[in-house]
């Protein structure tokens, strides 16, 4: 059973143009702090990867 999905932002070229945002599952929302703090803290790990294999490639500063 999936309990939380992050649905990325579109641009509107394709489908509709929407938001990012999260689906929560209605058994797990009394964890929502700690659903987002996980969140955050996974989305800043993969920014900081992105930015190391951006500098490791010459892909800019």
């Amino acid at each position: 059973m999936e309990l939380v999905r992050y649905h990325r932002a579109t641009l509107g070229i394709i489908g509709p143009k929407r938001k990012p945002y999260l689906d929560i599952h209605p058994e797990v929302v009394h964890m929502l702090d700690m659903i987002m703090v996980t969140f955050v803290y996974i989305e800043k790990l993969h920014m900081d990867k992105e930015r190391a294999a951006q500098r490791n490639s010459g892909g800019g500063p």
